[in-house]
């Protein structure tokens, strides 16, 4: 690709640097809420020693004032219902690809927006993932 100014080549250079951003995004949340479940698991675990469990629960609390940003408000029993954001920046990502790549096609636009929106739904009713305050 030819650039004609360097206006044209940052402005592609800062796009592609957000669309990787926003691209690996939800796998980098992903790979944080299995972090998560580990200690879940490890402190319900019967198999577990309690000196060990004492230990997760000190590693899950440093765990939690890191990361907490990802499921504050969320019900932390399922792991259904802690991947809400996982969830809404998926849903974004493929908003956002389908108003880019099908332009032309507002029909099938239509039809991925309110599909994706009955998922969500789905999902909402089905998972109810925020704590009732």
């Amino acid at each position: 690709m030819i650039y004609t100014n360097f206006a044209d080549a940052f402005g592609f250079t800062m796009a592609l640097v957000f669309f990787l951003f926003i691209a690996f995004l939800p796998l980098f949340i992903q790979r944080k809420l299995h972090q998560k479940f580990v200690f879940i698991d490890g402190i319900n675990s019967k198999e577990t020693t309690p000196e060990f469990k004492e230990f997760l629960a000190m590693e899950e609390r440093k765990f939690d004032k890191e990361w907490q940003c990802f499921y504050e408000d969320l019900r932390t029993d399922s792991r259904l219902t802690m991947m809400y954001n996982y969830f809404f920046i998926l849903r974004r990502f493929f908003f956002s690809l389908s108003l880019f790549y099908m332009y032309d096609y507002a029909a099938l636009q239509i039809i991925v927006f309110v599909l994706s929106s009955e998922f969500y739904v789905i999902y909402f009713v089905y998972c109810r993932p925020f704590v009732d305050n």
